[in-house]
């Protein structure tokens, strides 16, 4: 028998169920025998050596599973507890997700060492493996032990080598008034005895945020709005259609041409993922485009009933929806471009 302790003291041991359920047949049947619940409990966890309060909660528990007593049973505690660790997993997934949202941009897989550094600036918040487990479900693979080795090693020859030729080009860039852009920082590279390539030094130039300086303005066609809300996606990323004239999908860019210093043109496409075919688009210097590619595309192909044509396009706040109105009842019902905004 284990050794006995004062009532009420709180004690540290973990309990095994039989030794639980073994505590709980003696309650009952010390209350049996004396007709009354008053000081059973505390009587029965003197003699096993169990804390007072945790024969109280294993009676009670029982009583509620039995059904004798209100309460939430064993079974349903368990599987809200499930639930709720289910919940918690879910939200670090997604937050985890969309720290990396730089990830998942499309194309080849990340640098070894650009994962390695994203996961060294999220361990202490998520820890190792669950980032791991996260990003191999969405693509980004990468094994803890690959990740342990690239801690274990040194830097690389070309990360040395950058290291080196980094700041000596950004001196060179900076002695020649800030003017230089990858071509002739080479070659000046090249003549101060630097060993380097073209585009190693293109590379090495965008890794250290500097550029060559360029003549004329400089045209910015989209304005960031961090606190615009993102559109959804009205199609879930399923460009297909089982029927003509189901889903249409535009496509907005802007195009440099050298009239103009340089003025960007709106471009306006409508792709029918249907039959793979274009529905109108041409060239407009202005943002009134998009009215007239849609209305070529109506008279092309002539769709009959209702017709959503969903715009899907980067956030920018110079980009506006565009609202079919009753002028187009004559067409059959109206269809409409959905707003979006820029990011």
């Amino acid at each position: 028998m284990p050794k006995e302790q004062s009532a009420g003291k709180p004690t540290a041991r973990r309990y095994s169920p039989e030794e639980k359920a073994a505590a709980v047949r003696m309650v009952r049947a010390l209350r049996a025998e004396l007709g009354t619940e008053q000081g059973t409990v505390s009587r029965v966890a003197r003699q096993l050596g169990y804390g007072v309060e945790s024969v109280r909660s294993w009676v009670r528990q029982a009583d509620i599973d039995e059904g004798c007593a209100p309460g939430v049973s064993s079974a349903e505690s368990s599987r809200i507890k499930e639930l709720e660790q289910e919940i918690r997993e879910l939200k670090r997934a997604n937050e985890i997700l969309k720290r990396a949202a730089s990830f998942f941009r499309g194309g080849a897989r990340p640098p070894t060492q650009e994962i390695v550094d994203f996961i060294d600036a999220q361990r202490e918040e998520f820890g190792v493996e669950p980032i791991i487990t996260v990003l191999r479900s969405a693509g980004v693979v990468m094994a803890p032990s690959t990740y342990y080795d690239a801690k274990s090693r040194g830097p690389s020859a070309r990360a040395q080598r950058d290291a080196e030729l980094g700041p000596a080009l950004v001196a060179l860039w900076e002695d020649n008034y800030r003017v230089y852009g990858a071509r002739k920082l080479w070659k000046t590279a090249r003549r101060n005895g630097h060993d380097v390539g073209r585009d190693q030094v293109g590379r090495l130039m965008r890794a250290a945020g500097i550029c060559g300086a360029r003549r004329g303005k400089r045209v910015k066609t989209t304005k960031p709005d961090a606190s615009a809300a993102r559109h959804p996606d009205l199609v879930k990323r399923k460009f297909t259609a089982t029927a003509p004239n189901q889903l249409w999908v535009t496509d907005l860019t802007f195009v440099p041409t050298w009239a103009r210093r340089r003025v960007r043109v709106f471009h306006r496409r409508c792709v029918l993922p249907d039959d793979r075919g274009l529905a109108g688009g041409r060239p407009y210097a202005d943002l009134d485009g998009p009215r007239r590619v849609g209305d070529g595309a109506l008279v092309a192909r002539k769709p009959v009933g209702g017709l959503e044509m969903s715009l899907r396009c980067w956030v920018a706040v110079h980009l506006h929806s565009l609202r079919r109105t009753a002028r187009r009842d004559r067409r059959g019902p109206l269809y409409r471009f959905d707003r979006g905004q820029l990011r």
